[in-house]
């Protein structure tokens, strides 16, 4: 029996009658097949007729005296139709379906594989900022994307690799080599100089030849410590290590606008889709948005890519880009407060360490902007590394 024949449902029977060869000549003349056909005796035979059929042939053979009894019933929709006494059965099955249909496209668990220096936990944690998460669907995983970001941001590990099995996503990792800090062969020698003006406040000179003290006051560029060091005889080169602070002064000058515009309300959101198949691109859309300016809204785009199992991405690209226009309203957008902790973050952020000692700040209103003279008194590390010259007269140490 057949797949689509146990689907049907089929019915065994037999058939009683005083002219069997008669009542098989009714039949197959009505076209009803019988199949599986077994001589019981002179006036009985057994057979198998599909359930559609069985109504039609009691029709056809009863009015003779024949007497047709079912015996037994084959097939998976005798099977399937049983189970509509079992109705907590049929509604566990369904669940399990659904469950494992829906399941099967998501991602449940994501392990590390290969971390010794860097913590698994914030190697999750970087790859959740990429797309990677708990329930995420498989087709909206990146495994290129993912992978550049885990390298560019974690710069502990050579090389990454994301792979999905089922429920199951894996991030397989490759720290660099732990290597033994040399000095730079770029630059042997090398001196401390000042970035900035300033007045020496303290120096602590470890390798090199200190050519600043305390209290003096030094201009941007001049060497403090120098790489070469005068031996008589001969001139010790090193590379200079050290610290020098000193007191800096330094001025800033800001123009802020005091009012700007921000988007209340969204208006209107128009939908643009295009197909990318290889180098050609195929558009449609809602064309009123072509009505309005587009540089007056927030354009978003998303990307959907044909990706076959195993992370081989087709050249088929689906975007969507969404123009979404919003009401503007006026609003205040600085005072003198922001403006000043700007400045003083502004100056933090270019120190390479240190901490503002004095604050002396001027605003005034110009128009629409706010203006900041401000001259703030620092204590700065103002020595900073740079590579030496080839020896020569200018790099000596000069000797009073």
């Amino acid at each position: 029996m057949g797949l689509w024949k146990s689907l049907r449902g089929m019915l065994q029977i037999e058939i009683t009658g005083a002219d069997i060869s008669r009542s098989l000549r009714r039949l197959n003349e009505a076209g009803i097949t019988l199949e599986k056909i077994a001589v019981r005796g002179n006036l009985c035979i057994s057979a198998c007729v599909a359930k559609g059929d069985y109504p039609r042939l009691v029709q056809l053979l009863e009015p003779f005296g024949d007497e047709i009894r079912e015996t037994k019933r084959l097939g998976i929709y005798w099977r399937l139709r049983s189970l509509r006494h079992r109705p907590v059965l049929v509604a566990g099955l369904f669940l399990y379906l659904v469950f494992f249909l829906f399941l099967s496209t998501r991602v449940l668990f994501v392990t590390v594989n290969g971390s010794e220096q860097v913590p698994a936990r914030y190697i999750l944690e970087q790859a959740r900022g990429y797309g990677l998460s708990f329930g995420v669907s498989n087709r909206e995983v990146r495994s290129e994307r993912i992978k550049n970001g885990l390298l560019e941001n974690i710069p502990q590990l050579q090389w990454v690799g994301v792979n999905i099995s089922g429920c199951v996503a894996e991030i397989s990792v490759e720290e660099q080599p732990e290597q033994e800090k040399v000095p730079n062969a770029d630059y042997p020698v090398s001196h401390i100089v000042a970035k900035t003006d300033g007045v020496i406040l303290s120096c602590t000179v470890r390798e090199g030849n200190a050519l600043c003290s305390v209290g003096q006051a030094v201009r941007k560029g001049q060497i403090l410590v120098s790489g070469y060091t005068d031996c008589g005889l001969t001139i010790q080169a090193v590379r200079a290590d050290g610290e020098i602070y000193g007191q800096t002064l330094q001025s800033i000058q800001a123009l802020v606008p005091a009012k700007a515009e921000t988007r209340v309300n969204s208006q209107k959101e128009y939908h643009v889709y295009t197909l990318i198949v290889g180098s050609r691109q195929y558009s449609w859309g809602d064309t009123r948005m072509w009505e309005s300016d587009p540089s007056d809204s927030v354009k978003t785009v998303q990307r959907y890519c044909l990706t076959l199992p195993g992370g081989f991405t087709l050249p088929v690209t689906l975007e969507k880009t969404t123009y979404t226009f919003y009401e503007t309203e006026e609003t205040v957008t600085v005072n003198q407060w922001d403006v000043s902790e700007y400045a003083k973050r502004y100056l933090q952020s270019h120190m390479i360490a240190g901490e503002i000692l004095e604050i002396q700040e001027d605003f005034s209103q110009e128009q629409d902007a706010l203006v900041l003279h401000g001259k703030y008194r620092c204590k700065e590390m103002i020595g900073v590394e740079v590579p030496a010259d080839l020896p020569g007269q200018k790099d000596l140490p000069q000797k009073e």
